[in-house]
């Protein structure tokens, strides 16, 4: 009879373990596993960002203290400028969030080309264009102006694909064939190119976020102009940095570069796109990145910990097979904080 019974418990065990399979392969549930990642960010809280990456904000502080319109365009001189002084300073590389598609004001163009290509680690920014047409679907290559896109070290792209909920929480390194704007930033500052896909399809990579908007430590851009004022000795000393809009909130056209991260929260708070190629920049210098269980291994456990469920409370009893049963359910999420919270080692650059 305890055979039948043990049999018995087999069989009831497989009914929650396909409901499970189930919901795991219908597209509705992936917003609790969504959810459950989300969960998992703020249960861990805030941690340290590496010091080797950091952004330089294009915000209203600088528009101010550079009396420069901010209805108008960054100028390019200020850009070229930047550029030059990151370069001095030591920076590892330089990655622009920005797109400088056509041309402008030539003695400015002209000056931004030469410093572009005299510092010789800087990363242009570059996207696709999705042109929808009832006859054909096209992907188009947006580049910079050609005199930048010669001078650059490489080009990049800067889209980001969200989630269906809008939410940024992975990314992909190569997408389209070239590399993402984080991936190339970390190549030109190590020389490490073994994160390639060689020529496969982009797989999306999960980002480890640190914490809230401005986690990446984040300086004005009229402070990175004038660091012996501003900051500290050596600060973009072998630092990845970022150049971008980044507001302390994100209000009014700014907004459409901010975006919703595991991090937000009620007030709907978001991060600047130049911030989250940072951070995964960040997570590819301390080469670390969460990764999530395979199907096979889901499909194992859906059908495993139900069986262990019923065969301990018949074997331990009620109130013993409870605590089993809430041990088994709690250890997959206390192995998942561990492995998101576990402590990381920075890469050597070449």
């Amino acid at each position: 009879s305890g055979l039948r019974r043990a049999r018995a418990a087999v069989l009831l065990a497989l009914v929650p373990g396909l409901i499970g399979i189930g919901l795991l392969r219908w597209p509705p549930a992936e917003g609790l596993e969504r959810a459950g990642l989300d969960l998992l960010f703020r249960l861990r809280g805030e941690r340290p960002a590496p010091p080797d990456v950091c952004v330089v904000a294009i915000d209203l502080d600088s528009y101010g203290a550079l009396g420069v319109d901010p209805k108008l365009a960054w100028p390019r001189g200020l850009h070229a400028e930047l550029s030059r002084g990151l370069a001095e300073e030591g920076a590892a590389a330089i990655a622009f969030d920005v797109l400088f598609l056509e041309a402008g004001e030539p003695e400015q163009d002209m000056q931004l080309a030469w410093a572009i290509e005299d510092a010789g680690n800087v990363v242009l920014g570059a996207t696709v264009d999705q042109i929808d047409d009832p006859r054909f679907r096209r992907a188009q290559r947006i580049e910079p102006w050609a005199p930048f896109a010669e001078a650059a070290a490489v080009l990049a792209e800067v889209n980001l694909p969200p989630d269906p909920d809008d939410v940024i929480r992975s990314a992909w390194l190569e997408p389209d064939g070239r590399p993402g704007l984080a991936l190339a930033a970390y190549e030109v500052a190590t020389g490490d190119r073994s994160l390639r896909g060689g020529g496969g399809p982009p797989v999306a990579r999960l980002i480890d976020y640190y914490g809230p908007a401005r986690t990446i430590k984040t300086v004005s851009l009229y402070q990175a102009l004038d660091p012996a004022k501003y900051l500290p000795d050596g600060f973009f000393r072998e630092k990845i940095v970022f150049v971008g809009l980044s507001e302390a909130a994100a209000t009014g056209l700014a907004a459409k570069d901010a975006f919703p991260t595991p991090y937000r929260d009620e007030r709907g708070e978001t991060t600047y796109g130049v911030e989250i190629h940072a951070t995964i920049a960040a997570n590819l210098l301390e080469d670390r990145q969460i990764r999530l269980a395979s199907p096979t291994l889901e499909t194992l456990l859906l059908f495993a910990l139900p069986i262990l469920a019923l065969l301990t409370f018949m074997w331990l009893g009620p109130l013993y097979g409870a605590m089993t049963l809430v041990v088994l359910a709690g250890a997959p999420w206390l192995l998942s904080l561990i492995h998101i919270s576990e402590p990381t080692r920075l890469k050597t650059r070449s």
